[in-house]
């Protein structure tokens, strides 16, 4: 599989965040090692994202607006097709990751490509595409796109597959810390923590009076709320404020506890054996969190917009040593750090 060209059409986060970015670098990132060339498809990304992709040495290609008010599906995948006709050779492949995106506008991309990947999550339409990527945890997820995809279509499901930056694993083979005591937590809600859950668990802190435990926080800039964080981390003691961090690794790989969002972070976590204190800041990620929170894997809290300050307290206050290293024992098992290259391996039997 040498010097192929692999097209990803992401989606551009303005309404979700950018978890599905984020997961498709990580897996950029194993393709790229192995002699593929990653050209990156979008609608109008935010300028920092932008501007990672690029700096990760990535082409991309910005779709235009739909100016005519064209049929939204069709626009989408004709200009789409316009970029892989003017950039292929006749071993091109596709990844779609992309909640609005199924089989209608697959099936006009099908004939200008060599294979289709899609990296799903919702499991809520169907799809034309040789291989499916789904990296959550659920309930019967064997059953979940039947009927959704072609009989042939090869399935790869679960936190075995999940899209990590070498980083992790390379984390990983160090010695994992013995979490003995809660001394460090880190705190970080993903991209735009758009119900401002840093700052709610930054007023838990403050009312518990946690003067012995040592406090990260992580936010990006394209938190809007990021200056009013910074300002309240000044406040406090024992507080380090971190913005837009690139190995955020190293400072799972120090910490005790994580207090955060659910979404692709939590793999992160998992690898790492780093147990945490969840809250759902998107809808999508609701089921997937519940049955981590069900199997033990994290200690999960509700949807983060019903969160008052006073049940992050009570969820800090709640924590007991031994279920946390019990917690962090069990996400070893769940999560190794090697589903990028578990990917590129079926992707090789699929040539």
């Amino acid at each position: 599989m040498k010097n192929k060209k692999i097209f990803i059409r992401v989606d551009s986060g303005r309404d979700i965040g950018i978890g599905h970015i984020m997961r498709c670098m990580s897996l950029a990132e194993t393709l790229a090692r192995n002699n593929f060339e990653v050209i990156f498809i979008s609608k109008k990304l935010d300028e920092k994202i932008y501007e990672l992709i690029i700096k990760k040495g990535y082409k991309i290609n910005i779709l235009p607006e739909n100016e005519n008010n064209a049929n939204i599906v069709n626009h989408d995948a004709i200009e789409t097709q316009k970029i892989i006709v003017s950039n292929k050779d006749d071993s091109s492949w596709l990844i779609v990751d992309h909640r609005n995106i199924d089989i209608q506008w697959e099936q006009i991309l099908r004939k200008h490509v060599q294979k289709i990947i899609v990296i799903d999550d919702l499991a809520d339409k169907q799809h034309d595409c040789d291989m499916l990527i789904d990296q959550n945890l659920y309930e019967e997820i064997n059953e979940r796109y039947e009927n959704l995809v072609p009989k042939n279509c090869k399935m790869l499901l679960g936190p075995r597959y999940a899209l990590l930056r070498s980083e992790f694993s390379n984390l990983r083979q160090k010695l994992i810390k013995n979490r003995t005591e809660l001394r460090n937590i880190l705190i970080s809600f993903g991209g735009t923590d758009p119900s401002n859950e840093t700052r709610k668990v930054l007023e838990a802190i403050k009312i518990l009076n946690l003067e012995n435990i040592h406090i990260d926080v992580v936010t990006t800039s394209i938190n809007p709320f990021k200056d009013e964080i910074q300002q309240l981390c000044s406040s406090m003691t024992n507080i380090n404020f971190y913005c837009d961090v690139d190995k955020i690794g190293d400072l799972m790989s120090t910490s005790d506890l994580a207090i955060g969002a659910g979404g692709s972070t939590t793999w992160e976590r998992c690898c790492l054996g780093l147990p945490s204190l969840v809250s759902v800041i998107s809808e999508d990620q609701l089921e997937c969190t519940r049955v981590m929170g069900k199997e033990g894997h994290i200690i999960y809290l509700g949807l983060a917009k019903k969160l008052t300050i006073h049940d992050y307290v009570i969820g800090i206050k709640n924590l007991d040593i031994q279920n946390l290293q019990k917690i962090s024992k069990l996400n070893l098992k769940l999560v190794d750090g090697q589903g990028c290259q578990r990917i590129l391996d079926e992707m090789r039997l699929l040539n």
